[in-house]
């Protein structure tokens, strides 16, 4: 089962027409999705959605832009890496382990010793400039997508040595967050919510 999931604030969704194209919803289901999700009024949730329509309200949950990441990848061990929904379970497992050594985030690397991306975020990192992962197991980021409309985002392969550099890591529900207080997102993530979609 393909899922997606995003952050919803005053019935407001960050590049929410990328994530119906992630699950191939029919425009039955897209008129079905939207009117419950209007119904559920305007506190902030995570709404978690699959390929069949089924919406799944879970609570907000409080996050910070600024955030530690697990300077020892995973070694990414997913079935279906470019779909959302079938290695969820896996990649949970994978983030207790690292909360339980203090860190924020974890990153997910390949045999090769090249970066994934991180467990639940699209990886950029700052060398001339913004860099994201373009690992082919990456899983297509709705917020990049939206993000690459207000930066010039280059792409291309991440090693273990670009994680000493400052990264942004980006997911459909907190947005861009950073490693480093000299990349700051708090505008960044305000441009976004000024795109954001009506439900």
């Amino acid at each position: 089962m393909t899922v997606t999931s995003f952050r919803m604030v005053d019935g407001r969704v960050r590049n929410l027409g990328a994530h119906f194209q992630r699950l191939g919803l029919t425009p039955d289901r897209i008129r079905s999705v939207r009117a419950e999700l209007r119904a559920f009024g305007p506190e902030p949730c995570f709404p978690q959605v699959t390929d069949t329509a089924e919406v799944l309200f879970r609570p907000d949950r409080p996050f910070t832009e600024v955030i530690r990441v697990d300077p020892t990848p995973h070694l990414d061990e997913r079935t279906q890496p470019t779909i959302k929904g079938p290695d969820l379970a896996w990649l949970a497992a994978r983030h207790q382990e690292t909360q339980a050594k203090g860190f924020d985030e974890g990153v997910l690397i390949d045999e090769k010793g090249l970066i994934v991306e991180g467990l639940f975020s699209a990886l950029i990192v700052w060398r001339d400039g913004p860099v994201l992962s373009a690992h082919p197991d990456a899983l297509p980021s709705t917020t990049a997508q939206q993000l690459s409309r207000l930066l010039p985002i280059t792409q291309d392969v991440i090693t273990v040595e670009d994680l000493s550099r400052p990264m942004w890591l980006l997911n459909a529900f907190s947005g861009v967050r950073t490693t480093s207080a000299d990349y700051p997102v708090t505008e960044i993530n305000r441009r976004l919510w000024a795109l954001a979609d009506r439900v």
